[in-house]
């Protein structure tokens, strides 16, 4: 609080605090550090003040400062939360209304539950819990699911359903087939399959007979894009040939067909290709091929201790030659026919 004077102003502090050594703010006093506060047994200090507790079974008195033996119920109820009465002994004894349990230390009254409050709830009155976030209802055991489960699915947790045997999902909203839709097909209702391209059957499992890419080579088409091939071919479409060795070899260069034949080159002829129909042709090519070859050599030089003397020395030296060499080759020399 600040308070004005002649000239300047004055500051001060509301009951509980005193002025800080720079003059302008407040500071709380611990009052339990001044004679306990006053109290006879328990300080606590409190913004701006301080409060005095007592051990039970002593209650605090009218100057809620001394704490003293309980012998009446005229002093704060006899420490008692509902009932206080006396008892044959002339001893306080508490009570509480109906709907609440007195706690353990004989003086609380605690709210009753009936069921009591499950998954972390708390009983506030009589039957009435506060439930935690996800549950409600009496006890607290009413899982709440912010999305509803669906097609007959119970909530059975917080947003967690229990769906039946035919539906999956969050919200019990896919449908499901038993056994499962099969190449491709889509389930789109309980047990019911919506099948992809030309796919049939309950479960899509008719396989069609269609190909896109028409067999070759004699193949027949047997089931989707799947081909049958005849002896002597293979692949997708019955497009590649089985090459297996001629028995016996072909000849000349001849090419093993399917079916143990030899195709034959120009100028051969026979069941392996063995006749040769046009002349065979010698040829010669010349080619140097160059080579390193060492040669030996002599030349002049000093010699001896002193290196007074002269010798003739020798040494390897290299140098590429080329050498002469010819490749002899055949070929079959067909005349060109006339058109």
């Amino acid at each position: 609080m600040c308070t004005n004077t002649p000239g300047s102003f004055q500051c001060s502090c509301q009951p509980g605090y005193q002025l800080h050594i720079d003059r302008y703010s407040c500071v709380d006093i611990d009052e339990c550090k001044l004679q306990n506060g006053g109290c006879s047994h328990g300080c606590t200090n409190t913004p701006g003040g301080h409060i005095c507790h007592c051990p039970a079974p002593l209650l605090l008195d009218h100057l809620n400062t001394i704490c003293v033996n309980i012998t009446s119920c005229s002093l704060r109820n006899g420490g008692c939360d509902h009932v206080c009465s006396l008892g044959a002994e002339g001893r306080v004894q508490c009570s509480c209304r109906d709907g609440w349990e007195l706690a353990n230390d004989q003086r609380i009254c605690l709210a009753m539950c009936t069921p009591p409050c499950s998954h972390g709830g708390t009983c506030m009155r009589w039957n009435t819990c506060l439930c935690p976030p996800g549950w409600t209802g009496e006890g607290c055991h009413t899982a709440v699911c912010e999305l509803p489960c669906g097609n007959g699915g119970r909530c059975v947790a917080p947003n967690t359903c229990h769906c039946p045997s035919d539906y999956a999902g969050p919200q019990c909203l896919t449908p499901l087939c038993t056994p499962p839709c099969l190449n491709g097909g889509r389930c789109v209702d309980v047990n019911t399959c919506s099948c992809a391209g030309a796919w049939q059957g309950a479960r899509c499992q008719i396989e069609p007979v269609q190909c896109v890419k028409p067999c070759k080579n004699g193949g027949v088409c047997v089931g989707f894009n799947r081909c049958r091939c005849i002896s002597g071919f293979t692949g997708t479409l019955c497009e590649t040939a089985i090459t297996t060795p001629c028995v016996p070899p072909c000849q000349h260069g001849a090419t093993c067909s399917p079916h143990n034949t030899c195709t034959c080159p120009k100028g051969t002829s026979g069941l392996r290709c063995e006749k040769l129909t046009c002349p065979v042709v010698t040829t010669v090519v010349s080619m140097a091929r160059a080579v390193r070859k060492g040669f030996r050599e002599s030349y002049v030089d000093r010699c001896g201790p002193l290196g007074v003397q002269l010798c003739t020395k020798y040494r390897i030296n290299q140098a590429r030659v080329y050498l002469q060499a010819y490749r002899v080759g055949y070929k079959i020399q067909c005349p060109d026919k006339a058109v």
